[in-house]
C-alpha cells in the first residue's frame, strides 16, 4: 500500500471530498458545503491520495474529554471501487497518532 499518501485536505479536493461524502452518506449537498465553510475552525481533515487522485477522506473534530482537549472522529470514508484495501486503516491510523 505504499502508493497511498496520506495528507491534510486542501481547498482543492473540496469537489472530490463532497462526492465522496455524498456518494457514502447520501447528505445534502448543500449540508456538506456548510461543514466545509465550518471546518478550517472546527477540526481537522485528511485525504488519502492514490496517484494523483483522492479516494478517501477522514474528518477529525476538536473536542473535550473534561478539561483534555481530544479529537473526535466524525466520518471517514473511501469511494467504492477502493474499499477493503486498507485505506480507511491507514487515515485512521494517522488520526490516532496526532497529538491534541
Amino acid at each position: 500500500m505504499t502508493d497511498i499518501i496520506i495528507r491534510p485536505y486542501k481547498p482543492d479536493d473540496i469537489p472530490a471530498l463532497t462526492k465522496i461524502w455524498h456518494g457514502s452518506f447520501g447528505d445534502e449537498i448543500s449540508m456538506i458545503a456548510k461543514f466545509f465553510e465550518l471546518l478550517p475552525d472546527m477540526g481537522k481533515g485528511f485525504v488519502a491520495e492514490k496517484n494523483g487522485e483522492v479516494v478517501g477522506m477522514l474528518y477529525m473534530l476538536n473536542a473535550a474529554l473534561g478539561e483534555r482537549s481530544v479529537g473526535y472522529i466524525y466520518a471517514v470514508a473511501v469511494k467504492k471501487e477502493h474499499r477493503r484495501r486498507g485505506i480507511g486503516r491507514l487515515l485512521c491510523e494517522t488520526a490516532a497518532g496526532l497529538p491534541y
